[in-house]
C-alpha cells in the first residue's frame, strides 16, 4: 500500500480520497503521481486482496476507486464486488488500455460509475473523477 497525502500541485486542494487498483507496477505507480499532484489522497493495490484490505482499514476516508479492467485473472467485477462488501456506495472508475465500445457488458457488470481508456492525459483523468464525485452522493 502507498498512502498519499493532500498536495496542491495543481494550484486546487482537494480533500478526496482515491483507492488506485492495477496489477501494473507502472501504470499503478504513474496515476498516483498524477492524482497526489492534483491534490488527492491516494491508496494503492496490486490485487483485489491488497485492495480489500486497504479499504478496510481506510473504509471512511476512501471516496473513489479506479479498478483496472482487466485486473487478475477475473477482471474489475468481483474486484468491484469485494470493494462494494466492503463500502457499498463506493464509486468505482473503471479503467482499460481497450476502448469502451469493447467493454460496455463488463462496464455492466462491474457497476462501474465511469471510464476512461488508456493512455489517458491527466486533464482527462481528472475531469471524469470530478464528474463523479461530484454526481455521486457517497
Amino acid at each position: 500500500m502507498t498512502a498519499g497525502h493532500n498536495n496542491t500541485g495543481s494550484g486546487q486542494s482537494r480533500s478526496s480520497t482515491i483507492l488506485i487498483v492495477d496489477d501494473e507496477p507502472m501504470v499503478l505507480s504513474t496515476i498516483r503521481r498524477t492524482l497526489e499532484s492534483a491534490g488527492y489522497r491516494v491508496a494503492c493495490a496490486s490485487n483485489a486482496d491488497e485492495a480489500v484490505r486497504v479499504l478496510r482499514e481506510q473504509v471512511e476516508d476512501v471516496d473513489l476507486a479506479i479498478v483496472d479492467l482487466t485486473i487478475g485473472d477475473q477482471g474489475a467485477p468481483p474486484v468491484v464486488a469485494a470493494l462494494r462488501q466492503v463500502k457499498q456506495a463506493l464509486p468505482v472508475l473503471l479503467i482499460s488500455g481497450y476502448p469502451l465500445d469493447e467493454h460496455s457488458e463488463e462496464l455492466r457488470a462491474a457497476g462501474a460509475n465511469g471510464f476512461v481508456s488508456k493512455p489517458f492525459r491527466a486533464d482527462d483523468l481528472e475531469r471524469v473523477i470530478r464528474r463523479v464525485l461530484t454526481t455521486i452522493d457517497h
